[in-house]
């Protein structure tokens, strides 16, 4: 007699935040999408000084304007009842010309890059990718350190099509940030060990 199929336990973002909380240190760190629990390992040295360069380019176009915030992960972005995410980088406007003061005044975001690791590559492609759809992120950046490429997703109906893509000696551009270009360059020079 066949067994029935156990089911799998469909995580909260409660959960997640408690597990980010009980850990006395930054990583794993936990998120939860449509009940399913992502855990990310402590992120490579070249993943994060990627991370560095794209706040410090993003954020120097972003200084003189004063309707946006830009700030790296962790973070608690709960766009989804139940579900809790902690893009490397993103974008979201300030709430009546000022600065958030908790992470559940941020219901929206504009621009999220997420910079891939070899444990993290399949939920930023796929997982990630398909929530930032549905929650209509105008702008999604992949950063690809390993492929020295960053891609732009610009969002069309109800997917995203290429907007910009680079690798060195070009830059991407954004659609929605006008006027903001990113040399690959500037991002990965960086990321190389010396």
């Amino acid at each position: 007699m066949a067994m029935p199929a156990e089911s799998a336990k469909r995580w909260t973002a409660a959960e997640a935040r408690r597990l980010n909380e009980e850990n006395p240190l930054p990583w794993p760190h936990y998120e939860v999408i449509d009940g399913e629990l992502l855990v990310s390992p402590a992120p490579r040295y070249l993943h994060q000084r990627a991370v560095h360069r794209l706040l410090l380019l993003v954020g120097a176009y972003l200084e003189s304007r004063s309707a946006f915030e830009l700030l790296p992960g962790p973070a608690d972005i709960e766009l989804e009842p139940d579900s809790t995410l902690s893009p490397d980088v993103f974008v979201f406007p300030r709430i009546e010309g000022r600065r958030v003061r908790h992470w559940s005044e941020v219901t929206s975001l504009v621009m999220v890059a997420e910079v891939l690791s070899p444990s993290t590559a399949r939920n930023d492609r796929v997982k990630k990718r398909d929530y930032f759809m549905r929650n209509d992120i105008a702008e999604y950046w992949i950063v690809d350190p390993q492929e020295k490429r960053i891609t732009v997703l610009k969002r069309r109906g109800k997917t995203y099509t290429v907007h910009s893509e680079a690798r060195a000696n070009n830059t991407v551009t954004s659609s929605l940030l006008k006027g903001l270009e990113v040399s690959a360059d500037k991002v990965f020079a960086a990321a190389r060990l010396r």
